[in-house]
């Protein structure tokens, strides 16, 4: 007895391999290549949207679009909102203490070595988004207690890290530290900070008009390094 046109066609459907399963047959490392290309994208358009939405505004629906993809692959790589954003503060406290550890490793005087930070600051923040980021996490881990506890280990390896370059720097310059290297530290991410946020609302990548950032959060340190007591 033929089959019905119903079997046929459920007979095809099985024997027809899912689009899932083909993608499967990929050699691993293609995969995995592939997997790490889109959590990257997602992680930069987050970053895109936070900048200019705002945590609230920064649904899932919006991140996923702006990265090309739906909210299956958001959740395929993210189980929060909240995750993406651990995540990428957590890249940028890494760099910064890979940035801290060369500045340590650097030879030269005291001058030179400021020199360097500052180089490096002010070609850092010619990209402005970072500080707003940071500023609307932190606006979130205040109503989230996970989240905060998060981001506070995050910024003390941050703070630990800076305080090693301070405690270096005032020893190198043969001073005395006028605060706990900790305190310093603070004050510096504060400067650095405040200096970008003052950048025009409306176009933030543009430094303010005739403050080279770099250059002023150095005149700050060279200043707090001039003024303390000689080392005895």
């Amino acid at each position: 007895m033929p089959a019905s046109p119903k079997t046929s066609k459920k007979r095809r459907a099985l024997a027809k391999p899912s689009t899932a399963s083909a993608q499967d047959k990929r050699p691993r490392s293609t995969r995995a290549l592939s997997q790490a290309e889109t959590r990257e994208r997602l992680l930069d358009a987050a970053r895109a949207v936070l900048a200019a939405e705002g945590y609230a505004g920064a649904s899932i629906d919006r991140i996923a679009a702006a990265a090309g993809y739906t909210k299956g692959a958001f959740y395929a790589n993210f189980p929060t909102k909240e995750a993406v954003f651990i995540e990428l503060f957590e890249q940028h406290k890494q760099r910064e203490q890979a940035a801290f550890r060369a500045f340590l490793a650097r030879d030269g005087d005291v001058a030179s070595v400021l020199d360097a930070i500052g180089h490096d600051l002010q070609s850092a923040r010619a990209n402005a988004d970072w500080p707003r980021l940071s500023v609307e996490i932190r606006r979130q881990a205040e109503r989230s207690t996970a989240l905060a506890a998060q981001i506070d280990a995050l910024q003390v390896a941050q703070r630990t890290a800076l305080a090693e370059v301070v405690a270096a720097l005032f020893a190198k310059a043969g001073r005395e530290l006028p605060a706990t290297a900790d305190a310093l530290a603070n004050l510096f991410v504060a400067v650095a900070h405040g200096l970008a946020m003052m950048r025009p609302t409306t176009s933030p990548r543009t430094p303010t008009p005739n403050a080279n950032e770099g250059a002023m959060l150095m005149l700050v340190m060279r200043s707090v390094i001039a003024a303390a007591p000689p080392a005895r």
